[in-house]
């Protein structure tokens, strides 16, 4: 194409971390800091007017870096319950990050932009349960709550998704493997927000069920 030759892409990589068990080995808590360095960071492109049957075109763009810091926590209440939560910050911006384009592409500038796929926060919290009923019988069970914050799909930042808040469940019975599959169902929400308010996007019956299975 043109003499164009896509280079490797190349990270360097920092990161320190901290983990502990506490109370007794009943809480175990995890956090990690870090700072990544992009060189010839690949990205997408797409043709020029006349070369329009071009839609992804991988390229080099230039320089970007990541910091950002993480945290876990995962707390045994009991046998049968355990509560985790996580939480995580990302800075990501492209830096000199230019591609001039060419005969068949795009020219692209992200210089200064945020990173695609790069939400400044993410986290999420989650309760298990799991207990035996009897010998042939257990009991599982598991809430889950996610949310990603407001992140572009595109480096010129003009394609984005608002911010999402997940709140999927299941539970299920374990039965010995003679017993017959059931299938009861439960229900599960998935919304995503404005900068104000949050809404229903879809309800997803089919994604969190409750269901009898075979052990």
């Amino acid at each position: 194409m043109i003499g164009l030759i896509l280079k490797p892409e190349n990270v360097d990589t920092y990161e320190a971390g901290y983990k502990a068990m506490l109370f007794d080995r009943q809480v175990q808590f995890t956090s990690a800091i870090f700072y990544n360095k992009y060189k010839g960071i690949h990205v997408t492109t797409s043709g020029t007017t006349g070369n329009t049957d071009i839609s992804n075109a991988l390229i080099n763009l230039g320089t970007a870096r990541t910091y950002g810091a993480e945290a876990a926590i995962t707390w045994r209440l009991s046998p049968a319950l355990t509560v985790s939560g996580n939480i995580g910050y990302l800075n990501a911006k492209y830096q000199k990050a230019v591609f001039p384009g060419n005969a068949l592409l795009l020219p692209r500038n992200a210089s200064g932009n945020q990173m695609i796929l790069a939400p400044h926060w993410q986290g999420g919290a989650q309760l298990n349960y799991d207990n035996p009923i009897n010998d042939r019988l257990r009991l599982k069970g598991n809430v889950l709550f996610a949310y990603i914050s407001h992140h572009y799909f595109t480096t010129d930042e003009n394609r984005t998704a608002d911010r999402t808040v997940m709140r999927p469940s299941t539970c299920a019975w374990a039965l010995p493997p003679s017993t017959t599959r059931l299938a009861p169902t439960c229900s599960s929400t998935t919304c995503s927000t404005s900068a104000s308010s949050c809404s229903v996007r879809a309800a997803l019956s089919a994604a969190s069920r409750c269901r009898a299975i075979r052990a």
